[in-house]
This record gives structure tokens, sequence and C-alpha cells, in this order.
């Protein structure tokens, strides 16, 4: 990503939305970034109307990073 760093921040939508690659993607699935940006909040909306929770990605062996944790 231009201008971003590798730190322990995550990046933001609008970093991600802004990334080259990202804009090749959305090209090639005919969607701009507002569009994307717009299903998402969709997305959203409706997990938190429904009162769905996004699952975790079960891990099937412990982490052993010292600066991050895998587990919950």
């Amino acid at each position: 990503m231009t201008g971003w760093k590798m730190t322990m921040i995550e990046p933001t939508l609008d970093d991600l939305l802004d990334d080259e690659i990202m804009t090749s993607v959305m090209r090639s699935a005919g969607l701009d970034a507002l569009q994307l940006k717009a299903r998402l909040a969709e997305q959203a909306r409706r997990l938190g109307d429904s009162g769905d929770a996004v699952p975790r990605p079960l891990v099937d062996r412990p982490c052993h990073s010292d600066s991050l944790c895998c587990s919950a």
C-alpha cells in the first residue's frame, strides 16, 4: 500500500480501498470504492439487525507468536 507501513496498527477501510491492488480488484468486479463501502455498510447493518455475529476463525493450532495472540 502506498504510504502505509507495516506496524501493529491495522489499516483503515479507506487505506485498503485506496490500495492500487484493491483498486484493480474492485474494477474487475465492476465496483468502485463508494459502491463497496455501501455494500459493506449494508451487510454490517443486516448482521446487526439479525443479531448474528461474524464467527471467529477456528484455530487448529496454538499461536507461537510472542507479539500476537491467536486464541480468544
